[in-house]
């Protein structure tokens, strides 16, 4: 009965561990990715309709970065001491635009230059950022008290999908 006691401790040490450094994962897996979609492939997606796409990710990330004023804005899934909860701008529309700005800046640059190793990139890219969302969305319930009204009038991703 000692031994397992002992590895059930030593099992929940290692995933506190993990716990603790979920964050850097998350931004981790982020940027492997895109750094991995980037070296792959052209930057720039050769069909106008999928060029659209991508302009609409950067126009989108930029808007959400100025909506934060430069002071809240952090890569990792973790809040500012002092931080406040910002909803306006695009974040009047999705709680987390930059998640939806950086699919819609990758997803043209797979389809245009299709392989099967760039689907499997993205299809990592994708669910790191729903595991790092959801994540990040346990924190603001905690950090901010009009959190939880905030997510009741907003969509989370994906305006009248998701």
């Amino acid at each position: 009965m000692k031994i397992i006691c002992l590895q059930i401790k030593a099992s929940t040490r290692k995933y506190l561990a993990i716990m603790k450094h979920l964050p850097q994962i998350f931004v981790f897996v982020q940027f492997s990715s895109l750094l991995a979609i980037f070296l792959t492939g052209p930057l720039l997606a050769g069909k106008t309709t999928l060029i659209i796409f991508e302009i609409s990710g950067f126009v989108l990330g930029a808007w959400a970065i100025l909506a934060h004023g430069g002071y809240n804005f952090r890569i990792a899934p973790v809040h500012k001491e002092g931080a406040r909860l910002i909803t306006k701008g695009p974040y009047a529309l999705v709680r987390h635009p930059m998640y939806l700005a950086i699919i819609l800046l990758v997803t043209p640059l797979i389809i245009d230059h299709f392989t099967w190793l760039r689907l499997g990139i993205g299809i990592v890219l994708l669910a790191d950022l729903l595991l790092k969302l959801e994540y990040e969305e346990r924190q603001l319930v905690r950090a901010f008290e009009g959190y939880e009204a905030y997510r009741k009038g907003t969509w989370k991703l994906v305006p009248g999908v998701y």
